[in-house]
């Protein structure tokens, strides 16, 4: 019971006053509720211009699937190669092979970002 009550007197005592007094004009709740209208009005809905066009989201899926078929698991087994050879490349001289290993289990890295990006393929 004490808990709870100390709970919700933390989680009001965090909340700007503008939540707390209905005419926002009490000490600096107007500036804060401000701050927070701007902020709110940020992170709203983007505007129209930079809504994704039809293209970019197809781009977005050829990514998703080359990496589902392709990146992980040449990702994953490059990777235990890699594991597996780098202790190897002091003793043995290795250092091209395992260099090329590591930049091929990052192929699945690579694939993720051009599907964030939306980057075609040409």
């Amino acid at each position: 019971m004490i808990l709870t009550v100390l709970v919700l007197v933390l989680s009001l005592a965090s909340l700007p006053l503008c939540h707390l007094v209905s005419s926002g004009t009490v000490g600096g709740a107007s500036r804060e509720c401000a701050d927070l209208k701007t902020a709110s009005q940020k992170y709203s809905s983007p505007p129209a211009s930079s809504m994704a066009s039809l293209g970019s989201c197809l781009w977005t899926l050829v990514w998703l699937v080359i990496l589902l078929v392709i990146g992980w698991p040449l990702s994953v087994l490059l990777g235990a190669l890699y594991g597996l050879i780098s202790p190897l490349t002091t003793c043995l001289g290795l250092d091209r092979l395992s260099d090329l290993l590591l930049e091929g289990a990052n192929i699945g890295r690579t694939c993720a970002q051009n599907m964030r990006h939306s980057k075609p393929l040409c």
